[in-house]
């Protein structure tokens, strides 16, 4: 992420916690990812994933992120099997074609960021955390009302917690110690750091 960035040894653990919060972004673009396919694959069969049910999943798959010795493969049968229940209590059956296509596009975003939707979220949510930064300093109050413009506001609770919360600690205690050095570092980081590099350090941390 800071390749080529020279920073005071003290700052050496800093570089470590912006990968971890970019992985924690990821993390969500990958659920708001999977939620999407989920909506298209019943879609095709007329079910539309009701917001009860669209809660129940993003949550489902948040909490597999965050369990240890889960794989993508875990991550993948979940998503079908939430999938093929949602159309279930509709009254309707998914065809095992469908349920494979579903699964073969999960793997697909999970292994390789290649997704519309992916790379969309993270873009906006980078975005807004660099315009943040840059308008004045972090602010909880004007990342959500910037999440709300962005229509990202499913994620708010998961963003301030995993992202935005360690951000400010970063910020409060560099732009004290490290004024100079802060005031580059961390907006060069999320200007700089690319969708697919973000996906090798996420899948490191997150994904089998």
């Amino acid at each position: 992420m800071l390749e080529g960035v020279a920073v005071p040894e003290t700052l050496m653990l800093d570089r470590y916690r912006l990968v971890v919060i970019a992985a924690a972004a990821e993390q969500a673009a990958y659920t708001a990812s999977l939620v999407a396919f989920a909506r298209q694959t019943l879609g095709a069969v007329r079910i539309p994933l009701a917001r009860a049910d669209e809660e129940r999943v993003r949550d489902a798959l948040m909490v597999l992120f965050e369990t240890e010795d889960v794989t993508s493969a875990d991550i993948c049968a979940q998503v079908a099997e939430m999938t093929r229940v949602v159309a279930v209590n509709a009254g309707k059956v998914l065809p095992a074609n469908q349920l494979s296509v579903l699964s073969a596009r999960s793997r697909n975003v999970l292994t390789t960021g290649d997704c519309p939707v992916y790379k969309i979220f993270l873009r906006r949510t980078l975005g807004l955390l660099r315009d943040t930064l840059v308008e004045g300093g972090m602010s909880e109050e004007r990342f959500v009302e910037a999440l709300r413009k962005a229509g990202l506001l499913d994620y708010k609770d998961f963003l301030l917690q995993r992202v935005v919360r360690p951000l400010v600690v970063i910020e409060r205690h560099n732009e004290a110690v490290f004024a100079t050095f802060y005031n580059e570092i961390i907006p060069l980081a999320l200007k700089t750091t690319t969708p697919q590099a973000m996906g090798a350090h996420a899948r490191a941390l997150n994904v089998d």
